[in-house]
């Protein structure tokens, strides 16, 4: 693993949550299982500040 990388959760926790906040080095980070996939986000909304993982995940968006 590159060392500026670091094991956040199980994928199988993540298919089950669907998100899941996880600390990173300077903020914390929304991961998302969506479409098959995982996605990583800053956890804060960059207009308003409002946490992320309070909203819902619907169709990808």
């Amino acid at each position: 693993m590159p060392p500026d990388f670091f094991r956040a959760a199980s994928l199988a926790d993540l298919q089950s949550k669907q998100m899941l906040t996880v600390s990173g080095a300077d903020r914390l980070v929304l991961l998302c299982w969506a479409e098959d996939r995982v996605f990583a986000f800053d956890s804060r909304c960059p207009h308003m500040g409002f946490p992320l993982s309070k909203g819902s995940l619907k169709e990808g968006i």
